[in-house]
């Protein structure tokens, strides 16, 4: 229909790229046995051929209500990235707490056995985050508590 223009717009380069990539691995790189990390790539290339079937399945009628809730789910899943580094941050912020106030404010007033478990639990920044990670999913919480 579009002729040579074909070339010129983002979805012909695309899918050009597709079906280059699954000549060369299929009827190229299988007739000399052609085994290599290099072939990782075409593999992923092949999976990307699915792009090409949702951008057919989005021009029919019949799946505008499947495209709609496509698209729903993948505007959640920025609100869940964003959701995920606040609590990367609020994560890192109370354990830089926790390692300030428990291994240096503290320290004088504990007994030993107290003394090895915040070491354990709340020694270094890490060992904090890890810590309030466990504590925030339920994650062995009767070990640390």
């Amino acid at each position: 229909a579009l002729g040579r223009d074909f070339l010129n717009t983002g979805w012909g380069r695309f899918d050009c790229v597709i079906v280059g990539s699954g000549i060369v691995s299929q009827w190229v790189l299988e007739r000399i046995d052609f085994k290599a990390d290099s072939v990782q790539l075409l593999l992923i290339l092949r999976v990307a051929r699915l792009l090409k079937l949702a951008r057919a399945v989005r021009l029919m009628s019949q799946f505008r209500l499947l495209w709609m809730l496509v698209r729903g789910l993948y505007s959640a899943v920025e609100a869940l990235l964003w959701a995920v580094v606040l609590a990367g941050v609020m994560i890192y912020i109370f354990a830089i707490m926790g390692v300030e106030v428990l291994n240096k404010g503290m320290r004088v007033h504990w007994d030993a056995d107290l003394q090895e478990q915040v070491d354990i639990h709340f020694g270094t920044v890490g060992k904090s985050m890890l810590t309030l990670i466990q504590i925030m999913t339920l994650d062995s919480w009767s070990a640390i508590a």
